[in-house]
């Protein structure tokens, strides 16, 4: 494809400003494209018309601040609540109010609130006197009120806010009646212009507030929850005295609660499992999964509180209770859920790091961003966080963590090319940020995140599903979202991640990344509407799809009464602890096409490549047909050629997505003993047997000496709970494959036979792509190339990244003398 060849990009150090505004130069999207406008909507209705100005000169940002008016009748909870809003007020470290921290909740349930518009900084029209009776009193006109909607949540917020005033006051003297600083009213919202100001001064708005309360509602569940947690913070200071750190309590201190009998929590006895039932439904709070609501917490997480009407409970507390629930899942695997970790490492080290500063600097409090801001770099904040948080906008899964984010600080010249910027589309944010991540960081890491994204749709599963059979939100429709760039929603199915985290895979870091500039070739002409659709990037092809099993492996939880666990374990402690605790995970095969679950787990997955007497495989190619397993794979004269045992390591590797094992055992090797494998590892063998054995008791599908091995493993041996097969095994919700020179792999669902596996310069994996050649329908009519028609031949669909069993290391490229091989160029769309 010498007449394809593109221009490189000019050399420049990653990281440095012109590169970065290079990078944004070359993806803008016109701003006709649709790409899931719908979601990004602000759905609240009001008049904005009295908001006066505020100044959005970087440096010179001003903020509004709201009061809640007190009731006139304390026994009315449905009286009217009237809140006043100030003009613009100059942003200082002067001013002294209270940052709310909350959800927006549902769009759908709206409450309506009178707000007034006033100045507070003039002298002679105060909002607070005082009369002769000492009773504090409010004197404002609130002729001029006006109807204003916000959503429930806020509302109950504010009304407890209101009820909770003569509470707060005692708890905090300072707070006589302050006012707040509340997202959804005093921001104009109306303003895109606003917005995007007030979005990128958020960390500081909330770092400068006295207090932050967050409101997660007054449910059972979190009243409960809160009650737990601060019966669990005294049982442990009454414990340990000085001893406990409630920052970084250690694991003895808290197993201690979790060994011990039943505790009195007002009219409530419950035992450590009764207590971390509770703490279970508190952590599945929706508000512990709001990116915005992180960042809102950590800015100040030594003056933060849990609020309710009657009570303020510091954040601390919480990361205590979080400590004790994560203990507990190590312990006994619940299946429950618990915070985010970036919950649980960002706060602890944030309060960690502003004690040490205040202890060595004798300084109650400090301002000082830098000190207190807990820095990363900005793909890692986003990789840790976009799976876990949602957001009601998109784009809010970045512009939220930009405070964060090393490279946006002063200097670094990516502040201003990542800034939130309301009026591009999520499209555009999010290709320029994949774009901006490959160019900073020198690598293709980025392009992993594509594992835990939702399943491409390209145009001929259109063609398939038909236009009244629309995708689904977890598909990602290609037309107007290219291939390759981040798509900031979960719901993928490559459930457990990205494999580029794999410290042993570097199958081409090696090789810097070669990223090409195909709107400046001199031969090419694309039409203008594309430019921003297609990346060039250099690599090699080392291999090709034969055919993939669309059965994803799956974890599930069942009761496993009247099952072969029901046997004699290998000790009394374990035979003991499996009569109390009968729930275990499990694997499935599910086919993607059926709603319903196929069980069979591994050992079916095992019988269909491996054994002749096997239903029949259908392989997708051109020809059609079926093969049989026994000719598919470890047929007479191919790669494995009868070698079962040799295979049967790999298939287990494969599954597990474990690094290659080498050796004596290899694939060449004629000795007869059983090869090394995942077995290798005791605890790993046993719970491979423990998997195997639950769908496969007398195990008579893997080859007889390494049935027998396993057998012992399982019935000799106790059973670590941490180490289940399940939880370690990272090919669950991938597919299995096979190439045409019989290597294994896993891969998303989305792959299919004549798919290519390639490696790019700068990547740790391997990626699948499809010739868009392949397609049965191209893209539309509007797909047009001037001068180079063969451009449509070197055109590939991103696919997502891949394991390649035993060619997932840089040696691979120096075993095959692929380094001398002349690069290709893969232009992805």
């Amino acid at each position: 494809m010498d007449e394809l060849l593109l221009e490189p990009q000019a050399e420049s150090q990653p990281g440095s400003e012109e590169l970065g505004q290079k990078a944004m130069q070359t993806t803008k999207i016109p701003a006709d494209i649709e790409d899931g406008a719908e979601i990004t909507k602000r759905r609240i209705t009001n008049d904005y018309s009295s908001y006066k100005a505020l100044s959005t000169e970087p440096g010179k940002e001003n903020i509004r601040l709201l009061h809640v008016l007190p009731q006139k009748n304390v026994d009315d909870d449905d009286e009217e609540l009237v809140c006043v809003l100030s003009d613009p007020i100059a942003k200082t470290g002067r001013i002294v109010y209270i940052a709310l921290s909350y959800c927006w909740g549902d769009m759908a349930r709206q409450r309506s609130i009178s707000l007034v518009h006033h100045s507070f900084d003039q002298p002679d029209d105060s909002i607070v006197q005082e009369p002769e009776d000492g009773v504090q009193a409010v004197a404002v006109n609130v002729t001029t009120k006006k109807t204003f909607n916000v959503t429930d949540s806020l509302y109950q917020a504010l009304k407890s806010l209101r009820k909770s005033k003569a509470q707060i006051e005692e708890s905090f003297p300072l707070f006589d009646y302050q006012p707040l600083w509340v997202d959804a009213l005093c921001i104009n919202q109306s303003d895109i212009e606003e917005r995007n100001s007030q979005v990128g001064i958020m960390r500081s708005i909330y770092s400068q507030a006295m207090l932050v309360f967050i409101w997660m509602g007054e449910d059972e569940d979190v009243v409960r929850g809160l009650h737990i947690i601060v019966g669990l913070v005294r049982v442990m200071s009454e414990r340990y005295g000085d001893e406990f750190d409630i920052l970084n309590p250690t694991d003895e201190q808290l197993g201690t609660f979790l060994s011990s009998g039943g505790y009195n929590f007002g009219d409530e006895n419950l035992g450590p499992g009764g207590c971390l039932q509770v703490l279970g439904r508190f952590f599945n709070n929706p508000y512990f999964r709001r990116i915005w609501v992180l960042q809102e917490a950590s800015c100040n997480p030594q003056l933060t509180f849990i609020h309710i009407t009657n009570a303020q409970v510091p954040l601390s507390y919480i990361l205590v209770a979080e400590r004790c629930y994560k203990l507990w899942e190590t312990l006994y695997f619940t299946g429950k859920p618990t915070l985010p970790v970036a919950w649980g490492s960002m706060l602890r080290k944030q309060l960690l790091h502003i004690r040490d500063f205040q202890q060595k600097n004798g300084e109650k409090r400090s301002h000082n961003k830098k000190t207190c801001s807990l820095l990363g770099r900005l793909y890692n904040l986003f990789e840790h966080t976009y799976t876990d948080f949602e957001a009601t906008d998109p784009r809010d899964k970045l512009y939220a963590l930009l405070d964060f984010a090393l490279e946006t600080q002063n200097g670094m010249g990516s502040r201003q090319d990542l800034a939130p910027d309301y009026n591009k589309t999520v499209t555009e944010v999010f290709s320029n940020f994949t774009l901006w991540c490959i160019r900073y960081s020198g690598n293709l890491d980025v392009l992993g995140l594509l594992a835990s994204g939702p399943r491409r749709v390209l145009p001929e599963d259109f063609a398939r599903l038909g236009a009244h059979d629309p995708p689904t939100q977890s598909y990602l429709d290609v037309r107007s979202h290219p291939s390759w760039a981040v798509w900031p929603t979960g719901g993928g199915i490559w459930t457990q991640g990205s494999l580029a985290k794999e410290p042993n895979f570097g199958l081409a870091t090696q090789r810097e990344v070669r990223l090409f500039q195909l709107a400046t070739h001199p031969m090419i002409r694309l039409p203008e509407d594309l430019t921003h659709r297609i990346i060039s990037l250099g690599g090699l092809q080392i291999g090709k799809v034969k055919s993939v099993f669309q059965m994803p492996l799956k974890c599930m939880q069942t009761t496993v009464e009247n099952s072969f666990l029901s046997k004699k374990w290998g000790t009394e402690a374990l035979e003991k602890d499996m009569e109390t605790d009968r729930a275990m995970p499990v694997m499935i095969l599910t086919h993607p096409y059926n709603r319903g679950l196929f069980r069979g787990g591994i050992p079916l997955l095992w019988s269909m490549i491996s054994k002749s007497e096997s239903p029949p495989i259908i392989i997708d190619d051109e020809e059609g047909g079926t093969l049989s397993s026994q000719e598919w794979l470890g047929r007479q004269g191919g790669r494995y050629n009868g070698k079962d045992e040799l295979m049967f390591r790999d298939f287990l590797e494969t599954l597990l997505l474990s690094p290659v094992y080498r050796g004596e055992n290899s694939l060449d090797h004629q000795d007869d003993t059983v090869p090394d494998g995942p077995w290798s590892d005791k605890d790993m063998a046993t719970s491979i047997a423990m998997c195997w054995g639950e769908n496969d008791p007398r195990f008579m599908f893997p080859p007889p000496r390494i049935a027998g091995i396993l057998k012992g493993e399982l019935f000799e041996r106790p059973v670590p709970q941490p180490k289940l097969f399940p939880l370690q095994c990272r090919g669950v919700g991938k597919c299995f494959f096979i190439t045409e020179d019989e290597r294994m792999g896993m891969c998303s669902p989305d792959v299919r036979s004549g798919d290519i596996i390639i490696a790019l310069f700068g990547s740790r994996l391997p990626f699948v792509v499809r010739p868009v050649r392949q397609e049965t329908k191209f893209e539309g009519d509007d797909w047009s190339f001037k001068g180079s028609e063969e451009l449509k031949d070197h055109l590939y669909r991103f696919m997502g990244e891949c394991y390649l069993h035993e060619q997932m290391t840089s040696s691979f490229f120096r075993d095959q003398g692929m380094e001398s091989r002349q690069m290709e160029v893969f232009n992805l769309c």
